[in-house]
């Protein structure tokens, strides 16, 4: 009990946590088991509040760059899956994000799915995935004067939509949930300032292959 009661000490003065006790004994000792429990969750509370606070106003800066979101090759049923790259460029370690997608025809009219009808869909990621993940270095290949940049990895979603005129996708909004359940979004307006081509990403490493004739 006593090493429980200086941890609330502890963590009360560490946060500048009052509740009204008074100065030089905060009357813990004389506190139930119960009373010490709800005391805690009342701290506990308290630091993931302020937590939040420090994380809401934090979301000026991006969590995360989107480096490109591709569709596949329809499959013979006409099954069109997609491909984001992107990473996690925040500290925080996420629990889930979520995509949401729409699909296009090669000429830039909406699509939607031949079988249930879907329009947009969210691509949802489960984690934990941690800063830095799940892409975190461009190739870049220099062929003499030509250089070409790319990266691997990234998640990946099979047959979201079932139709053959789907060439392409766009990502409209963006939901990410960290591990404490602290969620932030982005609207369409705000995902496209989320895309950063990945020669221009200071967040990528770099691995260059130098091809000289």
């Amino acid at each position: 009990m006593k090493s429980f009661v200086i941890s609330l000490l502890s963590i009360m003065l560490a946060i500048g946590f009052s509740v009204g006790y008074a100065e030089g004994g905060l009357g813990l000792e004389e506190m139930t088991t119960e009373e010490l429990v709800s005391l805690r969750e009342t701290i506990d509370a308290e630091i993931k509040k302020r937590r939040h606070e420090e994380l809401a106003a934090s979301i000026q800066n991006p969590f995360i760059e989107i480096y490109e979101i591709t569709t596949t090759t329809p499959n013979s049923a006409g099954g069109v899956g997609a491909h984001v790259q992107w990473q996690n460029i925040s500290s925080e370690t996420f629990k889930y994000i979520y995509f949401t997608a729409v699909p296009y025809n090669a000429v830039g009219d909406l699509q939607k799915s031949e079988i249930g009808g879907r329009c947009a869909i969210d691509l949802k990621s489960t984690g934990p995935i941690n800063p830095g993940m799940p892409v975190d270095m461009r190739n870049v290949y220099l062929y003499n004067d030509r250089k070409d940049v790319s990266i691997y990895g990234g998640d990946y979603w099979e047959n979201l939509w079932y139709n053959s005129s789907i060439r392409k996708a766009k990502i409209t909004a963006v939901r990410i949930v960290l591990m404490d359940g602290f969620e932030i979004e982005y609207n369409e307006d705000e995902v496209d300032a989320l895309f950063v081509a990945p020669e221009d990403s200071t967040h990528l490493e770099e691995k260059v292959s130098d091809y000289r004739e």
